[in-house]
Protein backbone atom coordinates (compact mmCIF):
# COMPACT_ATOMS: atom_id res chain seq x y z
CA UNK A 1 0.00 0.00 0.00
CA UNK A 2 1.31 3.36 -0.36
CA UNK A 3 0.75 4.85 2.60
CA UNK A 4 1.75 2.49 4.32
CA UNK A 5 5.05 2.59 2.49
CA UNK A 6 5.53 6.41 3.39
CA UNK A 7 4.38 5.85 6.90
CA UNK A 8 7.67 3.03 7.10
CA UNK A 9 9.89 5.31 5.00
CA UNK A 10 9.51 8.25 7.62
CA UNK A 11 9.91 6.12 10.29
CA UNK A 12 6.37 7.06 11.92
CA UNK A 13 4.49 3.62 11.62
CA UNK A 14 3.63 4.24 15.40
CA UNK A 15 3.26 1.15 16.91
CA UNK A 16 4.23 -1.06 14.29
CA UNK A 17 7.92 0.44 13.19
CA UNK A 18 8.36 2.49 16.38
CA UNK A 19 7.76 6.49 16.01
CA UNK A 20 10.19 9.15 14.26
CA UNK A 21 11.66 10.97 17.51
CA UNK A 22 10.98 14.31 16.49
CA UNK A 23 7.27 13.17 16.16
CA UNK A 24 7.56 11.68 19.47
CA UNK A 25 8.54 15.23 20.96
CA UNK A 26 5.70 17.03 18.85
CA UNK A 27 3.27 14.56 20.47
CA UNK A 28 4.57 14.99 24.04
CA UNK A 29 4.02 19.10 23.11
CA UNK A 30 0.54 18.43 22.21
CA UNK A 31 -0.49 16.54 24.98
CA UNK A 32 1.14 19.28 27.51
CA UNK A 33 -0.83 22.06 25.90
CA UNK A 34 -3.84 20.38 25.02
CA UNK A 35 -3.78 19.59 29.04
CA UNK A 36 -2.81 22.67 30.21
CA UNK A 37 -5.40 24.78 28.29
CA UNK A 38 -8.47 22.80 28.82
CA UNK A 39 -10.84 24.88 30.52
CA UNK A 40 -8.32 27.57 30.38
CA UNK A 41 -8.58 29.31 27.46
CA UNK A 42 -11.10 32.47 25.35
CA UNK A 43 -13.18 30.24 24.41
CA UNK A 44 -14.16 27.99 27.78
CA UNK A 45 -13.65 30.98 29.95
CA UNK A 46 -16.41 33.86 30.29
CA UNK A 47 -15.78 36.97 29.51
CA UNK A 48 -13.93 39.89 31.05
CA UNK A 49 -16.41 40.44 34.51
CA UNK A 50 -14.85 43.56 34.74
CA UNK A 51 -13.75 44.88 30.93
CA UNK A 52 -12.23 47.93 30.27
CA UNK A 53 -13.71 51.19 29.02
CA UNK A 54 -13.11 50.85 25.46
CA UNK A 55 -13.57 54.19 23.55
CA UNK A 56 -13.63 54.88 19.68
CA UNK A 57 -11.97 58.33 17.86
CA UNK A 58 -10.71 59.45 14.47
CA UNK A 59 -7.71 61.09 15.89
CA UNK A 60 -4.74 59.67 18.14
CA UNK A 61 -5.15 60.71 21.98
CA UNK A 62 -2.01 62.86 21.90
CA UNK A 63 -1.55 61.84 25.84
CA UNK A 64 -0.17 58.35 24.34
CA UNK A 65 3.00 58.99 23.71
CA UNK A 66 4.86 55.92 23.52
CA UNK A 67 4.42 54.61 20.28
CA UNK A 68 5.48 51.24 18.66
CA UNK A 69 4.81 49.72 14.79
CA UNK A 70 5.29 46.58 13.31
CA UNK A 71 7.54 47.57 10.59
CA UNK A 72 9.79 49.74 12.66
CA UNK A 73 9.57 47.90 16.18
CA UNK A 74 8.72 44.21 15.40
CA UNK A 75 10.49 42.69 18.09
CA UNK A 76 7.92 44.57 20.58
CA UNK A 77 4.35 42.49 18.89
CA UNK A 78 3.58 38.75 18.87
CA UNK A 79 2.19 38.05 15.95
CA UNK A 80 0.36 34.99 14.92
CA UNK A 81 1.95 32.27 12.45
CA UNK A 82 1.73 32.49 8.51
CA UNK A 83 3.12 35.29 6.04
CA UNK A 84 3.40 38.80 6.63
CA UNK A 85 3.28 41.77 4.72
CA UNK A 86 4.71 45.09 5.77
CA UNK A 87 4.15 48.19 3.67
CA UNK A 88 5.93 52.03 4.10
CA UNK A 89 2.47 54.19 3.27
CA UNK A 90 4.88 57.19 3.85
CA UNK A 91 5.85 59.19 6.82
CA UNK A 92 6.94 55.60 8.34
CA UNK A 93 3.82 54.69 8.43
CA UNK A 94 5.20 50.99 8.41
CA UNK A 95 1.12 49.01 7.96
CA UNK A 96 0.71 45.31 9.12
CA UNK A 97 -0.99 43.42 6.37
CA UNK A 98 -1.96 40.03 7.19
CA UNK A 99 -1.20 37.49 3.27
CA UNK A 100 -2.11 34.43 2.49
CA UNK A 101 -3.49 32.12 -0.33
CA UNK A 102 -6.79 33.32 -0.39
CA UNK A 103 -6.43 37.28 -0.37
CA UNK A 104 -7.80 39.21 -3.70
CA UNK A 105 -6.63 42.39 -4.13
CA UNK A 106 -9.29 43.85 -3.02
CA UNK A 107 -8.54 43.01 0.41
CA UNK A 108 -4.77 43.44 0.53
CA UNK A 109 -3.44 40.77 -1.56
CA UNK A 110 0.15 41.33 -2.23
CA UNK A 111 0.15 41.79 -5.77
CA UNK A 112 -1.90 44.85 -5.64
CA UNK A 113 0.41 45.94 -2.67
CA UNK A 114 2.91 46.03 -5.39
CA UNK A 115 5.09 43.18 -3.34
CA UNK A 116 7.48 40.74 -5.26
CA UNK A 117 9.10 38.53 -2.87
CA UNK A 118 6.88 35.63 -2.15
CA UNK A 119 7.38 32.14 -4.00
CA UNK A 120 5.63 31.31 -5.05
CA UNK A 121 3.62 34.38 -6.35
CA UNK A 122 -0.15 34.04 -4.26
CA UNK A 123 -3.11 33.65 -6.78
CA UNK A 124 -4.98 36.35 -6.37
CA UNK A 125 -8.55 34.62 -6.01
CA UNK A 126 -10.67 33.47 -2.88
CA UNK A 127 -12.15 35.29 0.17
CA UNK A 128 -9.64 37.59 1.86
CA UNK A 129 -10.71 36.51 5.22
CA UNK A 130 -7.87 35.10 7.33
CA UNK A 131 -7.31 36.12 10.66
CA UNK A 132 -4.74 37.40 12.93
CA UNK A 133 -3.82 38.02 15.84
CA UNK A 134 -1.42 40.50 17.41
CA UNK A 135 0.24 40.32 21.25
CA UNK A 136 1.34 42.19 23.26
CA UNK A 137 2.34 43.32 27.40
CA UNK A 138 2.56 46.26 28.49
CA UNK A 139 1.47 48.23 32.20
CA UNK A 140 0.05 50.79 30.80
CA UNK A 141 -3.73 52.20 32.07
CA UNK A 142 -4.27 52.98 28.84
CA UNK A 143 -3.58 51.46 25.68
CA UNK A 144 -4.53 52.97 21.38
CA UNK A 145 -4.73 50.60 18.31
CA UNK A 146 -4.69 52.15 15.34
CA UNK A 147 -6.42 50.50 12.64
CA UNK A 148 -7.18 52.82 9.85
CA UNK A 149 -9.00 51.66 6.54
CA UNK A 150 -11.29 49.43 8.86
CA UNK A 151 -14.89 48.08 7.48
CA UNK A 152 -17.83 49.05 9.29
CA UNK A 153 -19.06 45.44 8.91
CA UNK A 154 -16.02 43.66 10.19
CA UNK A 155 -15.61 42.47 13.75
CA UNK A 156 -12.45 42.53 15.34
CA UNK A 157 -11.97 41.16 18.92
CA UNK A 158 -9.91 41.91 22.24
CA UNK A 159 -8.12 39.40 24.51
CA UNK A 160 -6.87 40.23 27.79
CA UNK A 161 -5.11 38.09 30.27
CA UNK A 162 -6.82 35.21 28.65
CA UNK A 163 -10.27 36.37 27.97
CA UNK A 164 -12.24 38.09 25.65
CA UNK A 165 -12.92 41.36 26.61
CA UNK A 166 -16.63 40.40 24.56
CA UNK A 167 -16.66 37.95 22.15
CA UNK A 168 -19.57 40.04 20.76
CA UNK A 169 -16.46 41.93 19.03
CA UNK A 170 -16.39 45.88 18.59
CA UNK A 171 -17.98 47.28 15.22
CA UNK A 172 -16.05 50.73 13.80
CA UNK A 173 -18.77 53.68 13.34
CA UNK A 174 -18.46 55.12 9.94
CA UNK A 175 -19.46 58.64 10.18
CA UNK A 176 -20.01 61.74 7.79
CA UNK A 177 -18.04 61.49 4.10
CA UNK A 178 -16.84 57.83 4.88
CA UNK A 179 -15.08 58.81 7.96
CA UNK A 180 -14.38 55.66 10.13
CA UNK A 181 -13.15 56.09 14.06
CA UNK A 182 -10.03 53.88 13.67
CA UNK A 183 -8.54 54.80 16.95
CA UNK A 184 -9.67 51.84 19.86
CA UNK A 185 -8.17 53.16 22.98
CA UNK A 186 -8.42 50.95 25.74
CA UNK A 187 -8.87 52.35 29.46
CA UNK A 188 -8.22 49.83 32.25
CA UNK A 189 -7.92 52.54 35.04
CA UNK A 190 -4.75 51.38 36.45
CA UNK A 191 -1.22 49.90 35.98
CA UNK A 192 -0.74 46.33 36.34
CA UNK A 193 1.17 44.44 33.55
CA UNK A 194 -1.47 42.85 31.07
CA UNK A 195 -1.23 40.49 28.05
CA UNK A 196 -3.53 42.09 25.30
CA UNK A 197 -4.17 40.71 21.97
CA UNK A 198 -6.15 42.20 19.07
CA UNK A 199 -7.25 39.76 17.01
CA UNK A 200 -8.66 40.99 13.39
CA UNK A 201 -9.45 39.83 9.68
CA UNK A 202 -8.05 41.20 6.39
CA UNK A 203 -10.90 43.78 5.77
CA UNK A 204 -10.33 45.10 9.25
CA UNK A 205 -6.76 45.86 9.02
CA UNK A 206 -3.84 46.87 8.42
CA UNK A 207 -2.62 47.46 11.81
CA UNK A 208 -0.52 50.91 12.19
CA UNK A 209 0.34 51.80 15.37
CA UNK A 210 -0.06 50.56 19.41
CA UNK A 211 0.45 53.71 21.52
CA UNK A 212 0.63 53.82 25.50
CA UNK A 213 1.42 56.66 28.36
CA UNK A 214 4.54 57.77 28.76
CA UNK A 215 6.82 55.77 31.20
CA UNK A 216 5.78 52.79 29.94
CA UNK A 217 6.29 49.85 27.58
CA UNK A 218 5.43 47.71 25.01
CA UNK A 219 7.23 44.16 25.03
CA UNK A 220 5.82 41.09 22.88
CA UNK A 221 3.18 38.82 24.52
CA UNK A 222 4.67 34.98 25.29
CA UNK A 223 4.07 32.86 22.35
CA UNK A 224 0.90 29.84 22.99
CA UNK A 225 3.12 26.82 23.04
CA UNK A 226 1.63 25.13 19.39
CA UNK A 227 1.50 26.33 16.21
CA UNK A 228 -1.27 24.92 13.71
CA UNK A 229 -2.45 25.54 10.32
CA UNK A 230 -6.05 24.93 8.65
CA UNK A 231 -6.43 23.88 5.27
CA UNK A 232 -10.49 23.68 3.82
CA UNK A 233 -13.53 25.28 2.92
CA UNK A 234 -15.73 28.68 3.63
CA UNK A 235 -16.50 26.37 6.80
CA UNK A 236 -13.33 26.49 8.04
CA UNK A 237 -12.18 29.35 6.39
CA UNK A 238 -15.27 31.03 8.36
CA UNK A 239 -16.60 33.93 5.65
CA UNK A 240 -20.17 34.51 7.02
CA UNK A 241 -22.89 33.43 4.42
CA UNK A 242 -26.25 35.02 5.45
CA UNK A 243 -27.33 36.97 8.51
CA UNK A 244 -26.64 35.37 12.40
CA UNK A 245 -29.37 35.09 14.72
CA UNK A 246 -28.76 38.78 15.45
CA UNK A 247 -29.66 39.90 11.93
CA UNK A 248 -26.62 40.48 10.86
CA UNK A 249 -24.22 39.71 7.89
CA UNK A 250 -20.46 40.34 8.77
CA UNK A 251 -16.95 38.52 8.88
CA UNK A 252 -16.40 36.75 11.62
CA UNK A 253 -13.53 34.61 11.06
CA UNK A 254 -11.60 35.25 14.33
CA UNK A 255 -14.89 33.16 16.30
CA UNK A 256 -14.72 30.60 13.23
CA UNK A 257 -14.13 26.97 14.24
CA UNK A 258 -10.30 26.98 13.27
CA UNK A 259 -9.16 29.49 15.57
CA UNK A 260 -11.77 28.39 18.38
CA UNK A 261 -10.48 24.83 18.27
CA UNK A 262 -7.05 26.10 18.23
CA UNK A 263 -7.72 28.68 21.32
CA UNK A 264 -8.82 25.42 22.99
CA UNK A 265 -5.84 23.41 22.56
CA UNK A 266 -3.25 26.27 23.00
CA UNK A 267 -2.41 26.96 19.68
CA UNK A 268 -1.97 29.86 17.14
CA UNK A 269 -3.10 29.57 13.65
CA UNK A 270 -3.12 30.11 10.26
CA UNK A 271 -6.31 30.05 8.51
CA UNK A 272 -5.51 28.87 4.96
CA UNK A 273 -8.96 27.78 4.06
CA UNK A 274 -10.32 29.20 1.26
CA UNK A 275 -14.20 28.83 0.34
CA UNK A 276 -15.58 26.98 -2.90
CA UNK A 277 -12.93 24.64 -2.34
CA UNK A 278 -12.10 21.10 -1.51
CA UNK A 279 -9.34 18.75 -2.11
CA UNK A 280 -10.60 18.15 -5.49
CA UNK A 281 -12.61 21.05 -6.45
CA UNK A 282 -11.44 24.60 -7.18
CA UNK A 283 -14.58 26.55 -7.10
CA UNK A 284 -14.97 30.28 -8.13
CA UNK A 285 -15.37 29.13 -11.82
CA UNK A 286 -12.15 26.81 -10.96
CA UNK A 287 -9.68 29.75 -10.71
CA UNK A 288 -9.08 29.29 -7.05
CA UNK A 289 -6.64 26.41 -5.53
CA UNK A 290 -7.99 23.38 -3.93
CA UNK A 291 -6.49 22.23 -0.36
CA UNK A 292 -3.72 20.45 -2.21
CA UNK A 293 -2.76 23.68 -4.65
CA UNK A 294 -2.95 25.65 -1.69
CA UNK A 295 -0.31 23.95 0.53
CA UNK A 296 2.63 25.43 -2.24
CA UNK A 297 1.30 28.94 -0.79
CA UNK A 298 1.53 28.13 2.84
CA UNK A 299 2.92 24.76 4.09
CA UNK A 300 6.33 25.76 4.83
CA UNK A 301 5.17 29.09 6.79
CA UNK A 302 6.66 27.46 9.56
CA UNK A 303 7.63 24.51 11.32
CA UNK A 304 3.70 23.33 12.39
CA UNK A 305 3.15 21.54 15.24
CA UNK A 306 -0.81 20.44 13.89
CA UNK A 307 -1.98 20.09 10.55
CA UNK A 308 -6.05 20.11 10.02
CA UNK A 309 -7.19 19.08 6.89
CA UNK A 310 -11.09 19.38 6.95
CA UNK A 311 -13.24 17.69 4.34
CA UNK A 312 -15.29 19.58 2.64
CA UNK A 313 -19.06 19.49 1.28
CA UNK A 314 -18.01 21.26 -2.04
CA UNK A 315 -15.86 17.98 -3.79
CA UNK A 316 -18.57 16.24 -5.23
CA UNK A 317 -18.38 12.86 -4.10
CA UNK A 318 -20.93 10.96 -5.63
CA UNK A 319 -19.67 12.01 -9.24
CA UNK A 320 -15.91 11.95 -8.84
CA UNK A 321 -14.84 10.56 -5.66
CA UNK A 322 -11.90 8.75 -7.27
CA UNK A 323 -10.29 12.30 -7.82
CA UNK A 324 -11.32 13.48 -4.38
CA UNK A 325 -9.45 10.27 -2.85
CA UNK A 326 -6.31 10.91 -4.54
CA UNK A 327 -5.99 14.29 -3.87
CA UNK A 328 -7.04 13.70 -0.39
CA UNK A 329 -4.45 10.85 -0.45
CA UNK A 330 -1.81 13.52 -2.08
CA UNK A 331 -2.66 16.28 0.32
CA UNK A 332 -2.13 13.66 3.27
CA UNK A 333 1.08 12.55 1.96
CA UNK A 334 2.67 16.14 1.07
CA UNK A 335 1.96 17.32 4.86
CA UNK A 336 3.85 14.49 5.86
CA UNK A 337 6.78 14.87 3.64
CA UNK A 338 6.67 18.65 4.41
CA UNK A 339 6.56 18.13 8.12
CA UNK A 340 7.55 14.81 9.36
CA UNK A 341 7.39 16.23 12.81
CA UNK A 342 3.61 17.39 13.01
CA UNK A 343 0.63 15.57 14.04
CA UNK A 344 -2.03 15.37 10.75
CA UNK A 345 -5.92 15.79 12.36
CA UNK A 346 -8.16 15.42 9.83
CA UNK A 347 -11.86 16.95 10.40
CA UNK A 348 -14.92 14.93 9.18
CA UNK A 349 -17.67 16.44 7.13
CA UNK A 350 -19.75 19.16 8.89
CA UNK A 351 -23.18 17.85 8.35
CA UNK A 352 -25.15 15.83 6.47
CA UNK A 353 -28.57 16.46 6.52
CA UNK A 354 -28.62 18.04 2.66
CA UNK A 355 -26.11 15.36 1.58
CA UNK A 356 -26.06 11.91 3.30
CA UNK A 357 -23.23 11.26 0.82
CA UNK A 358 -21.03 13.28 3.17
CA UNK A 359 -21.06 10.65 5.15
CA UNK A 360 -20.01 8.61 3.21
CA UNK A 361 -17.36 10.10 2.41
CA UNK A 362 -15.82 10.59 6.11
CA UNK A 363 -16.39 7.19 6.25
CA UNK A 364 -14.06 6.53 3.51
CA UNK A 365 -11.30 8.84 3.06
CA UNK A 366 -11.22 7.98 6.76
CA UNK A 367 -10.14 4.22 5.88
CA UNK A 368 -7.78 5.88 3.51
CA UNK A 369 -5.90 7.56 6.06
CA UNK A 370 -5.68 4.64 8.03
CA UNK A 371 -3.93 3.04 5.54
CA UNK A 372 -0.76 4.79 6.60
CA UNK A 373 -0.38 2.96 9.96
CA UNK A 374 1.06 6.63 11.10
CA UNK A 375 0.09 7.33 14.94
CA UNK A 376 0.63 10.85 13.69
CA UNK A 377 -2.40 10.98 11.90
CA UNK A 378 -5.50 11.20 13.48
CA UNK A 379 -9.14 11.35 12.20
CA UNK A 380 -12.21 13.48 13.89
CA UNK A 381 -15.41 12.42 12.90
CA UNK A 382 -18.86 14.55 12.72
CA UNK A 383 -21.28 13.25 10.59
CA UNK A 384 -20.18 9.15 11.97
CA UNK A 385 -19.18 10.63 15.12
CA UNK A 386 -19.89 7.74 17.98
CA UNK A 387 -23.06 8.64 19.96
CA UNK A 388 -24.40 10.94 17.44
CA UNK A 389 -23.16 13.66 15.00
CA UNK A 390 -23.27 17.29 16.60
CA UNK A 391 -25.15 18.83 14.24
CA UNK A 392 -28.37 17.06 13.24
CA UNK A 393 -31.69 17.21 11.04
CA UNK A 394 -32.17 19.08 7.70
CA UNK A 395 -33.84 22.48 8.76
CA UNK A 396 -32.47 25.57 9.14
CA UNK A 397 -32.72 29.22 10.28
CA UNK A 398 -35.75 30.82 8.21
CA UNK A 399 -36.77 27.06 7.64
CA UNK A 400 -36.99 24.97 10.78
CA UNK A 401 -38.42 21.79 10.91
CA UNK A 402 -38.45 20.38 14.60
CA UNK A 403 -36.20 17.33 12.99
CA UNK A 404 -32.51 18.81 15.16
CA UNK A 405 -30.39 21.27 16.05
CA UNK A 406 -29.48 22.49 12.61
CA UNK A 407 -32.80 24.45 12.80
CA UNK A 408 -30.66 26.86 14.70
CA UNK A 409 -27.14 25.95 13.83
CA UNK A 410 -27.47 26.07 9.90
CA UNK A 411 -27.24 29.43 8.44
CA UNK A 412 -29.87 31.17 6.00
CA UNK A 413 -28.36 30.06 3.44
CA UNK A 414 -28.80 25.91 4.25
CA UNK A 415 -25.00 25.22 3.66
CA UNK A 416 -23.19 27.04 6.09
CA UNK A 417 -22.89 26.98 10.03
CA UNK A 418 -24.42 29.98 12.10
CA UNK A 419 -22.84 32.63 13.71
CA UNK A 420 -24.51 34.25 17.12
CA UNK A 421 -24.24 37.10 19.29
CA UNK A 422 -24.63 33.92 21.46
CA UNK A 423 -21.78 32.04 21.45
CA UNK A 424 -24.27 28.93 22.89
CA UNK A 425 -26.10 28.92 19.33
CA UNK A 426 -23.39 29.21 16.86
CA UNK A 427 -22.82 26.84 14.67
CA UNK A 428 -19.31 27.24 15.05
CA UNK A 429 -18.51 26.99 18.57
CA UNK A 430 -20.94 23.54 19.02
CA UNK A 431 -18.99 21.79 15.91
CA UNK A 432 -15.28 23.38 17.69
CA UNK A 433 -15.99 22.15 21.25
CA UNK A 434 -17.41 18.72 19.39
CA UNK A 435 -13.98 18.68 17.59
CA UNK A 436 -12.16 19.81 20.60
CA UNK A 437 -13.19 17.09 23.08
CA UNK A 438 -12.30 14.18 20.62
CA UNK A 439 -9.08 15.53 19.96
CA UNK A 440 -7.98 15.87 23.44
CA UNK A 441 -9.13 12.25 24.09
CA UNK A 442 -7.17 10.87 21.35
CA UNK A 443 -4.46 12.86 21.89
CA UNK A 444 -3.91 11.97 25.52
CA UNK A 445 -3.93 8.12 24.26
CA UNK A 446 -1.48 8.48 21.60
CA UNK A 447 1.24 7.69 23.36
CA UNK A 448 -0.69 4.69 25.76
Amino acid sequence: MIGLGLGLSLGLAGRVGGINPRLKATIEKVQAAATAYNGNNPIELADMSSPPTLTFATTHDAALTVRANYGLNPAQMLVSPGRKYVRNSGAGQNRLYVAGPNLMPSAGDLNGLGATAYTPNLPNVGEGTAPYRLGIKTASPNVEFQIPNTTADLRYYLIVDGRYVSRAGFKPTVGAAGAVETYTKISFGSSAMRTIELELQSGNGPLLNISVEAGYTIAAADPRPLKAIFYGDSQVEAYSHGANTAGENYFWSPMGLSNQIALMLGAACENAAIGGTGFLTRGGSNNRNNILQSMDYSLADEAWDIIFLCLSQNDPWVGNSAGVRANFRASVEKARAAHPQALIVILGSYWSGASAWLSTMETELFAEAATYNDVGIITVPRTTKAGGAPITGTGYVGATNGSGNSDVLISGDASHLTFSTNPAQSGHTVLAASDTAQLRTKIAALLA
